[in-house]
C-alpha cells in the first residue's frame, strides 16, 4: 500500500495575518515585517532500503515584484529526494492597488506548503 507524508517546511516566510483582508486600503510597507532577506532550506528524505517514492510533487516558482518563492524536487535514486526551497521575500512596498496580486502569491506560497510526498 501507498504512504503519503506532508513536507515538512520549517522556514515560513509568510502568514495568513497579512492578506487577511477583502481589500487594502493603504499600501503595506513591507520592510516592516520581514528581517530575513532570504530562507533556504535543503532536505534528503531518505527511505529505507526497497521502499520507492511513487508521488513527488512537480517544482514550483511564484514571484510577486522583489518576492520570490522557488521549490525544487529530484529524485536521486529510488529510495532518495532532495528537496531546496528558497525563498526571497522583498523589502518594497506593496501599494494598495496591488494587494489582490499580493495576496494571491501569499496565498499561493501557503498552499505549497501542503504538497503531499507518496511512497510504497
Amino acid at each position: 500500500s501507498m504512504y503519503v507524508f506532508n513536507l515538512p517546511i520549517v522556514s515560513r516566510a509568510y502568514n495568513t495575518a497579512i492578506v487577511d483582508l477583502e481589500e487594502r486600503k493603504f499600501d503595506i510597507d513591507y520592510i516592516q515585517y520581514e528581517n530575513t532577506d532570504e530562507y533556504i532550506t535543503n532536505y534528503t528524505i531518505k527511505l529505507p532500503e526497497g521502499k520507492r517514492f511513487t508521488e513527488v510533487p512537480e517544482a514550483k516558482k511564484l514571484n510577486f515584484k522583489d518576492h520570490s518563492f522557488d521549490l525544487n524536487f529530484e529524485n536521486t535514486s529510488d529510495n532518495e529526494l532532495r528537496v531546496s526551497l528558497i525563498i526571497k521575500p522583498g523589502k518594497g512596498t506593496v501599494l494598495a492597488s496591488e494587494y489582490p496580486a499580493f495576496k494571491e502569491y501569499v496565498k499561493s506560497v501557503l498552499e505549497t506548503g501542503e504538497v503531499l510526498i507518496g511512497y510504497k
